[in-house]
């Protein structure tokens, strides 16, 4: 025979199951919360990234169109002098590109989209060189043996470029050689 259980032991028991109900309910919340906290986090870190990658693309730009610059038939060394007007610098500086004003001492390069201010570049002269253990092997990039009597004036170009925002700053140096 089936025993019918007394009401005050259901009533008992369906208290039970609210009390575990909203444990469960809890836990799924926290976990949620948690989830939505993660993927913010990690929202910002790729819009971060993006922009530092942004601004590094700007000052590659701005390094290439330096030499282009060095190559073209504008290149004159007599412009180079030490009154930072014009990006053009005689003599090398260490850490230039906390030394200047990039607003005003440095030349800028077209806008690129998405970048809140134009790639700068200066450029400065290092001089030639001359001696056989220093000499760059430019137009060899094999590694055969350059002619001892190859001038090369080398330049120390600068480049500054800013991503989605001006916060986000990169500068990158490279060193630019010309056969003559």
């Amino acid at each position: 025979m089936n025993k019918v259980k007394p009401a005050s032991q259901l009533i008992r028991n369906q208290g039970v199951a609210l009390v575990i109900g909203l444990i469960m309910l809890t836990m799924v919340t926290l976990l949620a919360v948690t989830s939505m906290q993660s993927t913010t986090l990690q929202e910002l870190m790729s819009s971060n990234l993006k922009d530092q990658m942004t601004a590094f693309e700007a000052a590659e730009t701005a390094i290439h169109a330096a030499e282009e610059f060095l190559d073209s038939d504008q290149f004159n060394l007599g412009a180079f002098d030490n009154d930072f007007s014009d990006g053009l610098v005689k003599f090398s500086y260490d850490d230039i590109w906390s030394q200047i004003d990039w607003a005003t001492d440095s030349e800028q390069v077209a806008d690129i989209p998405g970048v809140t201010t134009a790639p700068r570049y200066v450029i400065q002269y290092i001089g030639p060189v001359t001696t056989e253990l220093n000499q760059l092997n430019i137009e060899n990039a094999y590694g055969q043996e350059a002619a001892t009597d190859t001038l090369v004036e080398m330049f120390k170009i600068t480049a500054r470029g800013t991503g989605g925002s001006d916060n986000t700053v990169v500068v990158l140096e490279t060193m630019y050689g010309i056969a003559n």
